[in-house]
């Protein structure tokens, strides 16, 4: 499974969010997790294809899921 999780410096919620999602996707996938943490200021052009428009947003294998909230449930 490839999780990429977009980011950008001083975003207070990607910091927050960050792991949480890591924990997340290790639980999830035991073994074969490729994981990619990814500046949206330096990976722009790639955001744009997944129609990433707010951070921290997460791609998992190529499907954009959705923006992510540092809210606990």
């Amino acid at each position: 499974m490839k999780v990429e999780i977009f980011y950008a410096p001083g975003c207070l919620e990607c910091v927050a969010a960050h792991a949480r999602l890591r924990a997340a996707a290790r639980e999830a996938v035991k073994d074969h997790l490729e994981w990619r943490e990814l500046n949206v200021l330096e990976d722009v052009d790639y955001a744009v294809e997944f129609g990433v428009t707010t951070l921290p947003s997460i791609v998992i294998d190529c499907f954009h899921v959705d923006a992510v909230s540092s809210a606990t449930p």
